[in-house]
């Protein structure tokens, strides 16, 4: 867990993001972007831009389909509008 990832769980999804980009560990990605979504903490316009951030790097990788479904369900209940992106992007 990151040093204050508690308190801004964005900067943290950003955080990661770039260092997976490099390392080219995605599953972690991930992670730090449900735990950002699941924060009271966090206005639902960072939210979406997390979301818009987390679609644009998982279709840009293209990693292997490594998420669980219930997980990519629960995003698409989060983010109703961008159900039809969450799922082309993870092949749901």
């Amino acid at each position: 867990m990151l040093i204050g990832s508690e308190e801004r769980p964005d900067l943290a999804f950003y955080y990661n993001l770039e260092v997976r980009k490099i390392t080219g560990y995605y599953p972690t990605v991930f992670h730090w972007a449900r735990a950002a979504f699941a924060s009271d903490k966090i206005s639902n316009e960072e939210k979406q831009n997390i979301l818009n951030a987390l679609l644009e790097f998982e279709e840009q990788c293209q990693p292997a389909n490594c998420y669980d479904k219930s997980q990519i369900q629960s995003i698409i209940e989060r983010f109703p509008n961008d159900a039809e992106r969450i799922r082309n992007c993870y092949g749901s």
